[in-house]
Parts: structure tokens; C-alpha cells; sequence
């Protein structure tokens, strides 16, 4: 059990970006305006949970969603890193 942890949009030294980004809500594609990491969360609990659960275990822990999130942040904006802090 880690307890409480952040996870953040981007490091102390960088910016989190936004753009219009679409992702997929309950089986819709949803265009909107909001952050890289924002999108990527929601994505992770949402459509895409069966991506964020890597062990196929049917629940998402908060290890594996910070690492699909990071993951699908760094494929949209390679300087913006995300991250856990404990």
C-alpha cells in the first residue's frame, strides 16, 4: 500500500500543455480542449482501462495508471513529463 500520492501533469521545470485532443467515451469520440495529462487520466479510467490494467487482473492500480498515463503524455508532448510523487 503506497497511501496517498499526486500525480502530476508535468515536472517542476516544465510546462503541461493543452490542445484539442479526442478521446473515446463510452465508445464515442469526444473532441475537446483541455490538457495532454487531463485527456490521458480520463482515458486510463475511462475506454482505455483495459490498456492501463497491464496485468489483466480487472483492476487499474495507481502504479499502472501512472504509467499509462506517462506513456500517453510522452507520445503527445515528448518534453512534458509526468509524474508520481508519493
Amino acid at each position: 500500500d503506497k497511501g496517498p500520492v499526486v500525480l502530476a501533469a508535468a515536472a517542476p521545470d516544465e510546462e503541461a500543455a493543452e490542445g484539442i485532443t479526442e478521446v473515446s467515451v463510452g465508445g464515442k469520440a469526444v473532441r475537446a480542449r483541455h490538457g495532454f495529462f487531463t485527456a490521458s487520466l480520463a482515458n486510463g479510467l475511462g475506454d482505455g482501462v483495459a490498456a492501463a490494467d497491464r496485468n489483466k487482473d480487472g483492476l487499474v492500480t495507481v502504479d499502472e495508471l501512472y504509467e499509462f498515463t506517462r506513456a500517453a503524455v510522452a507520445r503527445l508532448r515528448p518534453d512534458q513529463t509526468v509524474q508520481m510523487i508519493p
